[in-house]
């Protein structure tokens, strides 16, 4: 699996009724990646981290041409030694690159502290472990919110980065500490779902043209944004 991303992508909000509709256009174009198999998709956990003042979102929701995020990413409710993945995430305009390692909850979380700092054999991994401790030494981070999703992903078979994603079910946590008896708020009423295109060049005419018929627009949309707003003004979708 890639430890490097770049590419470009739009969110939408999508309603259960053309929901519907969508998936099932979509799979004539595209394929359902194979986690996706089962109806429901599968369970995403992502710890992100912040200075104590919350700088960091606080930028990110004033809608900055460019910002970076650090977070944990997770495909199970994580324990100390599950496989993780320790990424930062950069927006430039709505150009996106990502880079990630891939280790240990607890490693992760002691190299985000600055108790340790991992080590890897081959050069991408290095490289990219140095990058994120470069972020880690001018940013004082610590866990800041626990977010998750259950998530269904599309993807094209040709080799492109289209991939497709909705995202159901998205609750909160802002202690992410209590990953043991994890019971999250509802950032978006569960009649929505988060639609997310990821893609390396334009769309696909046949995408597009969908998008419009369905009279679907991009927004702007961040999940740990909205779970910090709602936070603030005590806010609670159903």
């Amino acid at each position: 699996m890639s430890h490097m991303f770049i590419r470009y992508e739009e969110k939408y909000l999508v309603h259960a009724s053309k929901k519907k509709i969508l998936q099932k256009y979509l799979e004539k174009h595209l394929a359902r990646d194979r986690f996706s198999l089962m109806d429901n998709g599968y369970r995403v956990y992502s710890i992100y981290f912040d200075t104590h003042d919350h700088h960091i979102i606080h930028q990110s929701i004033e809608h900055p041409k460019y910002k970076e995020k650090m977070r944990i990413r997770a495909y199970e409710l994580p324990t100390a030694t599950t496989r993780v993945y320790l990424e930062l995430k950069k927006k430039d305009h709505a150009r996106i690159s990502k880079r990630r390692i891939c280790l240990s909850l607890d490693d992760a979380l002691a190299f985000v502290a600055g108790t340790c700092c991992p080590t890897f054999d081959d050069y991408q991994n290095t490289q990219i472990t140095r990058e994120l401790d470069y972020y880690l030494h001018t940013h004082l981070l610590t866990p800041s919110y626990l977010i998750s999703y259950q998530r269904v992903a599309f993807h094209n078979l040709d080799g492109s980065l289209l991939r497709i994603t909705f995202d159901d079910d998205i609750t909160y946590n802002s202690d992410p500490r209590d990953l043991i008896d994890f019971k999250g708020r509802v950032i978006l009423d569960k009649e929505y779902s988060l639609m997310e295109v990821k893609t390396e060049h334009n769309y696909p005419l046949w995408l597009t043209n969908k998008l419009s018929e369905l009279k679907l627009s991009s927004l702007s949309f961040s999940k740990y944004g909205n779970a910090y707003k709602n936070t603030l003004t005590g806010v609670e979708h159903r």
